[in-house]
């Protein structure tokens, strides 16, 4: 009560970008970690110097299609529950 539908609309989508946002980084994190172990043990087993490599690319990919996925998520139904009048909002619940 209070917020405009545009107000509205944009709170369901920061909602849903740092639930995406949070997901991504997690598995980034847990991804980079268990790739980076693996690399050193293969290191250790095979007496081979490999690097790591982090795909930067992919990284922006990632970002940039949660970005998409969150907005695409939230506006169909933030604009179905903004389009109705706030007592009947009340009572879907």
């Amino acid at each position: 009560m209070g917020f405009t539908k545009m107000r509205i609309n944009l709170l369901y989508f920061y909602e849903a970008l740092v639930v995406v946002f949070a997901a991504c980084l997690n598995g980034i994190l847990v991804g980079t970690i268990v790739g980076y172990a693996m690399m050193l043990q293969m290191n250790l087993l095979m007496d081979q110097t490999s690097s790591f490599f982090f795909p930067w690319v992919q990284l922006l990919e990632i970002f940039v299609l949660s970005l998409l996925c969150a907005f695409f998520s939230t506006f169909g139904p933030a604009t179905k529950v903004t389009s109705k009048q706030i007592a009947s909002i009340f009572r879907m619940s």
